[in-house]
């Protein structure tokens, strides 16, 4: 049984979250929905920061039994870089 299902998210952290809209409404030939964009079935958000670190992307995936699979990465020696919430029991993400 496969229990990750594929990417859903991918989250760039930019400095101008204005000027990263325009220069992805123009790559992708889209607009955004909330400062995300649909790029071939997959969700691109765009979220704010005050400066850029090494650690701008992050990417979410659909995995089947979310607290399954989230402690056996932990018991896998993974690191957890955030606290995170259950959104609809198939989507983790930071808080």
């Amino acid at each position: 049984m496969q229990t990750i299902l594929g990417l859903r998210t991918v989250v760039h952290k930019v400095s101008d979250i204005n000027k990263a809209k325009e220069w992805y409404a123009k790559a992708f030939n889209t607009e955004p929905f909330y400062v995300g964009f649909n790029i071939a079935g997959y969700e691109l958000g765009l979220q704010p920061i005050d400066s850029i670190k090494g650690d701008n992307i992050v990417t979410y995936g659909g995995i089947e039994n979310i607290h399954n699979e989230y402690e056996k990465f932990l018991s896998l020696e993974s690191t957890e870089h955030e606290n995170h919430k259950i959104l609809e029991e198939k989507l983790l993400l930071p808080q």
